[in-house]
C-alpha cells in the first residue's frame, strides 16, 4: 500500500507564465509612466480682475450690401482702412457683424475677409 501512494502524482499549478506576464506588464508601465506625466504647453489667463473692457465695433450690412460701421456709412473699399485704424488704437478689438436677413451673402464674406486680413481675431455675427 505504501508503494501505491508514492506512484500518485500531485496536481500543482505552474505559475511561471503568470510571473512572466506580470514582469512584462511591469516593464511596460515603467516605460509608459514618464511619458504620461509630461506637461502640456498652454497659456492661461493671468489672475485678477480686469477692469478694461475691449472695444467693440458693430458692422451692419444692409439688404443692398452697404456697410455701416458704428453708425457711419463706409464703402467697401474704405472698410479695411477704417478697421485697420481702429485696430491700431485697440489691439483687443471685437468686431460684431450684424447682417440683414435679406442681405447679400457676398457682402458678408467680403467684410469677414477684410476683417481677417487686417488682423482682427475676435469676430462674431448676428442676424437682424
Amino acid at each position: 500500500m505504501a508503494h501505491a501512494a508514492q506512484d500518485r502524482q500531485l496536481a500543482t499549478i505552474n505559475i511561471t507564465p503568470l510571473v512572466d506576464v506580470l514582469l512584462v506588464m511591469l516593464v511596460i508601465f515603467m516605460v509608459a509612466a514618464p511619458l504620461l506625466s509630461r506637461p502640456l504647453p498652454m497659456q492661461l489667463p493671468h489672475g485678477g480682475p480686469s477692469t478694461a473692457t475691449p472695444l467693440e465695433l458693430r458692422l451692419q450690412i444692409d439688404s443692398a450690401g452697404g456697410y455701416t460701421l458704428d453708425g457711419r456709412p463706409v464703402s467697401a473699399s474704405a472698410l479695411g482702412d477704417a478697421l485697420q485704424a481702429t485696430l491700431q488704437q485697440a489691439p483687443d478689438l471685437r468686431l460684431r457683424i450684424a447682417i440683414a436677413d435679406d442681405s447679400d451673402y457676398q457682402a458678408f464674406v467680403g467684410a469677414l475677409s477684410v476683417a481677417e486680413r487686417v488682423g482682427i481675431r475676435n469676430i462674431g455675427s448676428e442676424t437682424r
